[in-house]
């Protein structure tokens, strides 16, 4: 099945006026979402909560911009 991957969100979110440093979050948080997904038993609880913080921050910033 096809799922939302980080390209199809960098598609999406291209001439946004996103900070690059948010799009290079995002990415990140894709990253951990797939370690989480495809090995959870190799993910701590503390980068559970890294990533949810980093996922705090992505939508913040998101709000601000109006994205």
């Amino acid at each position: 099945s096809a799922g939302i991957t980080a390209n199809i969100v960098d598609e999406e979110l291209a001439g946004r006026q996103l900070p690059a440093a948010v799009l290079e979050d995002i990415r990140a948080c894709f990253t951990e979402c797939d370690t989480a997904r495809y090995a959870p038993a190799s993910v701590s609880a503390a980068q559970k909560d890294h990533a949810l913080r980093l996922l705090e921050g992505i939508i913040d910033q998101c709000e601000r911009v109006r994205v």
